[in-house]
C-alpha cells in the first residue's frame, strides 16, 4: 500500500500581506486536493506568534484545512512566541467540535511525536509499517528499561556512596 502524507510549514518570514493570504489558500486548496488524491494525512507545523510575525494564527489554518478535508490534520505547536509555543498549543486544541486537528507537545519533541502519531494512524492500514512500529515501540521500552537499571548506582555516585 502507498502512504501519502502532505506536511506544511509555510513560515516565510519578510513576506507581504497579500502573499501570506495566497500561501494559506494555496495550503487550504493543497489540502482539499490531497484528500481527493487520496493522500492519508495532513501534517502542520504551527509558529503562533512567531518573532517575524509570520502564521500569526495556525489556528485559522488548521481549521480550514481540518474543514475542507476529511483528513486527519496534525498541528505541531512549535515554540517560537514569547510563551515557549504554549499558545500554539492552546490554539490548536480549541478547535470547534466536528473540526479535530489532533495536537501534540511543544517543539522538537512535538514533532517527534507528530511523526509517530502520523505512523500510527498509517499503520491502521499497512501491516508492515504496523510491525515495525511495534518493533521501534518495543525498542524504546527496553533502553528505557537498561537506562532504570544503572539509576541506582549513578545515584549512589551522586550521593558520594551512601
Amino acid at each position: 500500500m502507498a502512504v501519502a502524507v502532505i506536511r506544511f510549514d509555510l513560515r516565510q518570514p519578510g513576506r507581504e500581506p497579500r502573499e501570506v493570504q495566497q500561501a494559506y489558500s494555496t495550503a487550504v486548496e493543497m489540502s482539499e486536493w490531497a484528500d481527493a488524491k487520496g493522500f492519508d494525512l495532513v501534517v502542520l507545523s504551527e509558529h503562533h506568534g512567531s518573532p517575524d510575525g509570520y502564521l500569526p494564527s495556525p489556528l485559522v489554518l488548521a481549521g480550514a484545512m481540518a474543514a475542507h478535508s476529511t483528513l486527519p490534520v496534525i498541528g505541531v505547536p512549535l515554540d517560537s512566541s514569547p510563551l515557549g509555543g504554549f499558545d500554539a498549543l492552546l490554539a490548536t486544541v480549541q478547535m470547534p467540535p466536528g473540526v479535530p486537528v489532533a495536537a501534540v507537545g511543544v517543539g522538537s519533541m512535538g514533532a517527534k511525536n507528530a511523526g509517530h502519531l502520523a505512523v500510527a494512524i498509517l499503520a491502521l492500514q499497512d501491516d508492515g509499517l504496523r510491525a515495525r512500529l511495534q518493533a521501534k515501540r518495543k525498542k524504546m521500552a527496553e533502553e528505557v528499561v537498561a537506562k532504570a537499571a544503572t539509576l541506582p548506582d549513578k545515584l549512589r555516585k551522586l550521593l558520594g556512596g551512601a
